[in-house]
């Protein structure tokens, strides 16, 4: 019988099925927690910290050796040339914006500046206005002082 000898491990709590079949060695049960079986024995086993399960290697390992989900190691050589885009490219982009930034920001400067002018103008216009009026009344409050005293007469 391939000399394999059999865990019957009851792995509810972890998995959600009663029970699973696992062969001497270790069977991942999430990121942190595999099964150790041994001779039919099992022990649920937890990873120290900053470590995670490696199902490739059977042994926790260090996130960054260890592939997605539970890892962070992405394998370059499986993925076809071009595929990343070159540092250089972000270099340039972020120059670009750097720049475009620039720009931006001197045009808002000088449109504050026109705007400072503009308003100032409104405000000097404002004020004049304010004058004429203030001269339209008196003229008006005179004629109709002197057009009642002609009424009056």
């Amino acid at each position: 019988m391939n000399n394999l000898v059999v865990c019957n491990v009851v792995l509810s709590a972890f998995v959600g099925y009663a029970s699973a079949v696992v062969a001497d060695g270790n069977d991942q049960l999430g990121c942190k927690t595999f099964a150790k079986c041994v001779g039919g024995r099992y022990s649920i086993q937890d990873c120290p910290e900053n470590m995670t399960y490696n199902k490739d290697t059977g042994m926790c390992d260090d996130p960054q050796n260890v592939p997605p989900p539970c890892g962070s190691l992405i394998k370059c050589s499986e993925i076809a040339d071009g595929s990343y885009d070159d540092l250089d490219s972000y270099e340039e982009t972020i120059d670009d914006l750097t720049n475009r930034l620039k720009d931006a920001e001197n045009r808002a400067t000088e449109t504050e500046s026109v705007v400072s002018k503009l308003q100032k103008e409104v405000d000097r216009l404002e004020d004049a206005l304010f004058a004429e009026k203030e001269k339209y009344k008196a003229i008006s409050d005179e004629l109709d002082q002197i057009l009642a005293e002609r009424a009056g007469m």
